[in-house]
């Protein structure tokens, strides 16, 4: 194995590992959203159970799926890469 490989390979598994510590530390993203996504609906007055409230969490849930889809478009790993090391 080249110097440059042994590099990216070390760069691969450093990143790895922040991205899974990261989620460690953040806890559940899901879990979170849910529990915005019902605070959001219930303080617009939609009680839990009716098709109102779940209209309001379709459409929220709706919105958060567009957002994630436009941040993986558009993400650096999607972009042209510049440094060196990736040549």
């Amino acid at each position: 194995m080249t110097n440059l490989e042994l590099t990216r390979t070390t760069m691969a598994i450093a990143c790895l590992s922040a991205g899974l510590l990261a989620g460690c530390v953040t806890g559940s993203g899901i879990d979170q959203q849910a529990v915005a996504q019902d605070q959001t609906c219930q303080q617009s007055g939609f009680k839990p159970g009716t098709p109102g409230y779940g209209n309001c969490r379709l459409e929220l849930s709706r919105q958060a799926a567009a957002a994630r889809a436009d941040y993986v478009a558009h993400a650096w790993w999607n972009q042209p890469q510049t440094c060196p090391l990736w040549r």
